[in-house]
């Protein structure tokens, strides 16, 4: 359901970046989401001056500050919320409000957001012309498609292990070139030391994901 403020409207269009300034950082929220069957949960997104606002409110503030404003759009009268879950990406001492952007002129210069995701290679000692990953890059700014989504730093974190598995996983019998014979050594990993390796990735992408 969007919000529309019809009394910013002629503001917003002289001075766009100040028409919520030294307002209640409600105004600032534009659209809010249902979700669920029945509908159990609302969700609303701002940033800004205004998500920094609200972070210091306590729940029970934003409570009463949320269920106004749909009272106010609705007509209806809005039932005490159960639970509140809100972000505090801000105030999060690991991030501070951080967040991955591409610049105005990423894409003019002919870069594409996969090629974070591009590994720093090195060869195999073992096995002689074999190009090895040796650096390997994760988080959603190196999604191409879930670009600053949670989904998409899940996923570029099994595509990293999945590159580890294949490494790993690989037949080290075949003879290295120009040698007639099996490449020394091997991988030195059994298959449950590579499995652990992928639980490791996954365990600290979760971490990450809850700072």
């Amino acid at each position: 359901m969007p919000f529309l403020w019809t009394e910013d409207s002629n503001v917003s269009k002289t001075d766009p970046e100040r028409r919520y300034a030294g307002r209640q950082w409600t105004r600032a929220i534009d659209e809010i989401k249902v979700f669920g069957q029945p509908a159990f949960t609302i969700s609303g997104f701002l940033g800004g001056r205004h998500g920094i606002d609200m972070e210091t409110l306590t729940d029970e503030e934003v409570i009463a500050n949320m269920t106004s404003i749909i009272g106010q759009f609705t007509k209806l009268a809005v039932p005490q919320p159960l639970k509140l879950l809100r972000g505090q990406w801000h105030s999060n001492p690991n991030f501070r409000g951080t967040h991955s952007y591409i610049s105005e002129n990423f894409f003019e210069n002919g870069f594409k957001l996969a090629d974070l995701a591009e590994p720093e290679w090195t060869y195999d000692s073992l096995i002689s012309g074999t190009k090895v990953s040796a650096l390997l890059f994760a988080g959603e700014a190196t999604h191409d498609t879930y670009f600053s989504h949670v989904t998409g730093a899940v996923d570029s974190g099994i595509r990293e292990a999945s590159r580890i598995i294949k490494y790993y996983s690989r037949d080290t019998s075949t003879p290295a070139p120009g040698t007639g014979s099996p490449a020394p050594g091997g991988s030195g990993l059994s298959l449950h030391q590579t499995n652990l390796i992928v639980l490791v990735i996954m365990f600290a992408v979760v971490i990450y994901q809850q700072l």
